[in-house]
């Protein structure tokens, strides 16, 4: 028997490894040779099983409504390696959802459940807890990896050179939006008297620079501000944010919930109850609905709409809630408060109103 392995036995372990037994290929192919020596020499060529994951290869093919939401989310806690790979980990808290992703790719695989124990300190406090996680894992997703870059200009190491994607659809960018605020944005109330409701939204978004400056050029063509909202560093770690408030984020929320897609429900339960209030609330000022008519454009009030959702007539509202607080009349000088700088918008005519009549006003 030959000692040393010969290049032929090498490529013959090679090109049998992937589909065959170590034992088979001894049996079938090198039967000069021992089980041991055999897996020795393995071992010396470096070569390692493929593990394949049964996933749909084309869903990502092309953006829609759906997958745009899934890769939003990945931009921001997902992981791609340089080999193919994508690995979400995810708290065990969010474990339905990632079992509800994974049926959305196509995935086929298991999703593992693990513990890790985390030592640290936090504003001088020290931790030290063992914390239990879910873990999304694919093997040999090329073809993914190449849909993320092409549409997403998601690549590995993303976290700091994450590029804006490739969307131009409204729908597309709202969901893709979506998928950012489930991964590392966030949802929170405040208190905002002036509005004589209970709480102001607030939307904040994280991710690169470039990412989040896209995130606002888009809001702000979809509802424009006089206010100077930027995008900010955040002073513990390099990631900037953007953040979105009041009726503008109740317009962003309302679009966002009114799309067909998956998303976090233990954020976005949050983001309903608010538009309850805003919507069941019968005291809201004047000021409030005056606001909510001016902003919601006839094209939001559309896309609403157009998927399956619906939306207060805030204008009927504004005139009801003027007759009530004059006692069931309108004022004399209505003509003169159209164009009155006081007011924030140019009142449109009052329709006819169920409260009183149109020529008794």
């Amino acid at each position: 028997m030959n000692k040393f392995w010969t290049d032929k036995e090498d490529q013959i372990i090679i090109d049998n490894y992937q589909t065959m037994q170590l034992k088979d290929i001894v049996k079938k192919y090198l039967p000069h040779r021992t089980y041991a020596a055999t897996k020795r020499q393995k071992l010396r060529l470096k070569i390692t099983k493929r593990q394949y994951t049964s996933v749909d290869e084309n869903y990502f093919n092309e953006p829609n409504v759906q997958n745009c939401a899934i890769m939003g989310f990945i931009a921001a806690d997902g992981c791609v390696t340089t080999n193919n790979r994508l690995i979400i980990n995810l708290s065990y808290k969010d474990y339905d959802f990632l079992c509800k992703l994974a049926n959305r790719i196509g995935y086929k695989g298991k999703i593992y459940v693990n513990e890790k124990r985390r030592l640290g300190e936090i504003n001088g406090h020290k931790i030290d807890f063992i914390g239990k996680y879910c873990q999304l894992y694919t093997w040999e997703t090329k073809k993914w990896i190449e849909d993320f870059k092409k549409h997403w200009n998601i690549v590995p190491r993303k976290t700091l050179i994450l590029e804006p994607p490739n969307l131009t659809k409204l729908e597309h960018i709202l969901s893709f939006c979506n998928g950012n605020l489930d991964g590392d944005g966030m949802i929170t109330f405040s208190k905002n008297p002036e509005y004589k409701i209970p709480f102001c939204l607030h939307l904040q978004f994280m991710g690169t620079e470039k990412l989040m400056v896209w995130i606002k050029e888009n809001f702000d063509k979809l509802t424009p501000t006089n206010k100077k909202a930027k995008v900010y560093k955040s002073k513990y770690a390099n990631v900037h944010y953007y953040l979105v408030t009041g009726i503008r984020a109740y317009i962003i929320i309302k679009m966002m919930l009114s799309l067909d897609i998956l998303r976090l429900d233990r954020k976005w339960n949050l983001a309903r109850e608010y538009i309850g209030l805003i919507e069941n609330n019968n005291n809201l000022s004047v000021e409030m609905l005056c606001k909510l008519n001016r902003m919601i454009t006839p094209e939001i009030r559309q896309f609403i709409e157009n998927n399956g959702s619906k939306i207060p007539d805030f204008q009927t509202l504004y005139w009801n809630k003027r007759i009530e607080i004059n006692h069931g009349k309108l004022p004399e000088k209505i003509e003169k408060q159209k164009n009155s700088q006081l007011n924030l918008i140019s009142f449109p005519n009052p329709p006819i109103i169920n409260v009183v009549e149109k020529e008794n006003l």
